[in-house]
């Protein structure tokens, strides 16, 4: 018998390449420990710290002993504790039943997509869309059918341009606001009109609203709100990250159908079981605390944004949609692909994060990650003293090409 060698990877294990946020973030831990200095508007998560309130609550269940298994889908209490926040928050009542706690809402969105598509069943995204989406799809065998919509409407869709890429295999609509990464924020309006074909459809709506909390000069609506009648299958995915600053604690979770609920249920037994003890106690203490002891935090990003604002407006040069949640801005750098000097050419967003990272010290997430040639995403969590000198030196590193 002959000697068998190689490693042969499945289908589903060579699909996607790792997250560009996190690959991103991985070189600018590289650069920093070499000794370079670095101005990261890379990263996703609020720089601040878990308020105290969830702190402590993790503490006591610690001393507590409460370091054993949860059901699969989370605690009574925080399930309970999720259902009567989103029913307040939605005018719509939701059930313990309905609702689903995971490491994450990734996690959430991934279980989601895997209890509802076959492969060559099909996803619609709208891009410039999260990086992670259209990797789940491909990791599911599905295919991704994706509305781009014109930077002139800030990438906002329209329900005719959903409409064009509705088909017999579309199994679910994957939509996201405020909107990762351009900040935008859909109206009512807006809203309805982009998902009205739904109602002459089969199709799922998952809703991704990790964002919900982080808006500035307006307000965050769900879908579910906007469209109840879609209520049936529709999926509303959120979680503890971005609103109260727990990025680490991994908890996210779902409120949808409850035959939905249930099958994501069943995967996730098989595929973590339930999330952390701990962090479910410091979400349910998240979700039960007052304004004052947690509004802090999308006031700080508004203040963030508001200094974006004022630096970039003085290069007009700079093109990009106003962010009125997230805490993301998309620059439009096509103007900026050409010849730089030193004799650098540069075509593509991705080449263009490169050259910003390693010869001057800025780090971004190329457009391309998110579907989308011609941007890059710039984050503002990092401290304002920073933010300011690093968003001032890309601002003129792009005007003048690298001078």
């Amino acid at each position: 018998m002959s000697e068998v060698t190689g490693l042969r990877l499945s289908r589903m294990g060579t699909a996607v390449h790792e997250s560009a946020t996190l690959r991103q973030n991985a070189l600018v831990a590289e650069l920093r420990a070499a000794g370079r200095t670095v101005y990261n508007f890379t990263v996703g998560e609020p720089d601040c710290n878990t308020p105290d309130v969830v702190r402590a609550a993790g503490h006591a269940a610690l001393d507590a002993g409460q370091t054993r298994y949860t059901p699969t889908a989370g605690t009574p209490e925080l399930r309970a504790q999720i259902a009567a926040s989103y029913s307040a928050r939605h005018g719509k009542a939701w059930k313990p039943s309905q609702v689903v706690v995971s490491a994450g809402v990734k996690q959430v969105l991934w279980t989601a997509l895997a209890a509802l598509i076959e492969p060559g069943d099909e996803v619609v995204l709208f891009a410039p869309y999260w990086v992670s989406y259209a990797a789940y799809v491909r990791m599911l065998g599905g295919t991704a059918r994706v509305v781009r919509a014109p930077a002139s409407r800030d990438y906002k869709a329209t329900g005719a341009d959903l409409r064009a890429v509705l088909g017999p295999r579309t199994r679910v609509v994957l939509f996201n606001t405020p909107v990762n990464p351009t900040g935008a924020v859909y109206s009512r309006d807006e809203m309805r009109d982009l998902l009205e074909p739904l109602r002459a459809v089969d199709a799922v709506l998952l809703t991704d609203e990790i964002y919900e909390d982080m808006v500035y000069g307006t307000e965050h609506l769900s879908p579910i709100q906007v469209l109840p009648e879609l209520a049936d299958r529709t999926l509303v995915a959120s979680g503890a990250s971005k609103s109260f600053a727990m990025t680490g604690w991994r908890i996210g979770y779902g409120l949808g159908p409850e035959p939905l609920m249930q099958a994501m249920t069943n995967l996730q037994s098989h595929q973590t079981g339930n999330p952390c003890s701990i962090s479910q106690r410091g979400a349910l203490a998240a979700l039960r605390a007052s304004k004052a002891e947690i509004g802090h935090i999308p006031a700080l990003f508004r203040a963030r944004r508001d200094v974006c604002l004022e630096i970039l407006r003085r290069y007009p040069e700079i093109h990009f949609p106003v962010p009125h949640g997230a805490f993301y801005l998309f620059l439009d750098v096509a103007p900026f692909f050409g010849s730089w000097r030193g004799g650098r050419r540069i075509d593509t967003s991705e080449q263009l994060a490169e050259h910003l990272l390693l010869e001057h010290g800025l780090a971004v997430v190329p457009g391309a990650a998110f579907d989308n040639e011609t941007g890059i995403r710039v984050s503002y969590t990092l401290p304002e003293a920073e933010l300011r000198v690093g968003l001032e030196q890309l601002a003129t590193t792009l005007v003048r090409r690298g001078a």
